[in-house]
């Protein structure tokens, strides 16, 4: 498919012209307990991921792979999926529990770039929503860790960035560093503080209150973004993307826009 380079008319218009991707997943030489594969099917929502077993010798044990068309594009240890995303919740990265220098993405999740989703967030899922929680926190480690470009990330509302004390901690540690501006979007009912040191952009249109995205963009090429939509009571429709041309449409739309 040719790579569209037109700036869509709206954030919902950038995953819906999305194609569809066929993914599978395959979980070899397991041992963990059965509940553990039925989590990591469930994990991805709508990509509907069945996780076959199978018994490959000389293959370390409970190693889930990632194949595209049939052919493995990525490994995990199922050990890695679990510490990361299966057995936590929101509150480990939304409250400061794990730093974001501690933050990483395994391999078969890095793997499922500009893939579409539809996932759940709690209580109709423990698991789905946290997957664009943890790539949106990766994507604040990078920009933390480079400490240069342009980050902008929406709020819904701007007040969560202080009701949410891991994330109030992200962005006073972002927005002190000099050669990385950081820009918010939300709702204008809380306005963060000049020492704060990021730009805050009060938006009173719908489409930010349904929106959720984190972008990061630099001269470096190691470009990122995460978009999501509300889809629905309690759903997120998104996707994350490294794709450069890609991110810079997002950001120039978020910037005509907002």
């Amino acid at each position: 498919m040719a790579e569209d380079n037109r700036i869509p008319d709206s954030l919902s218009a950038f995953v819906d012209r999305k194609g569809p991707s066929e993914w599978s997943a395959q979980l070899v030489n397991p041992t963990r307990p059965k509940e553990i594969q039925n989590m990591a099917e469930d994990l991805f929502g709508s990509l509907d991921m069945k996780v076959p077993e199978a018994e490959i010798e000389g293959i370390e044990d409970n190693l889930l792979l990632m194949m595209r068309d049939g052919e493995v594009v990525a490994s995990s240890p199922l050990r890695t999926i679990e510490n990361t995303l299966l057995m936590v919740n929101s509150d480990l990265y939304t409250t400061g529990t794990k730093s974001i220098h501690e933050v990483s993405i395994p391999d078969t999740v890095q793997a499922l770039s500009d893939t579409v989703f539809t996932l759940s967030g709690y209580p109709d899922s423990n698991t789905e929503k946290l997957v664009l929680t943890l790539v949106s926190r990766y994507i604040e480690q990078q920009a933390a860790d480079l400490q240069t470009g342009t980050l902008r990330a929406s709020f819904q509302r701007l007040s969560r960035l202080d009701d949410e004390r891991g994330t109030r901690e992200v962005y006073d540690k972002l927005g002190q560093l000099a050669d990385l501006e950081s820009h918010v979007y939300g709702f204008p009912d809380w306005k963060p503080p000049s020492e704060m040191g990021v730009t805050a952009h009060q938006v009173r249109d719908d489409e930010i209150q349904d929106t959720w995205f984190v972008v990061h963009r630099t001269d470096t090429g190691n470009d990122r973004a995460m978009l999501a939509i509300n889809d629905g009571p309690n759903t997120w429709k998104g996707y994350w993307t490294n794709n450069t041309t890609e991110i810079q449409l997002i950001d120039d739309y978020i910037v005509q826009t907002f």
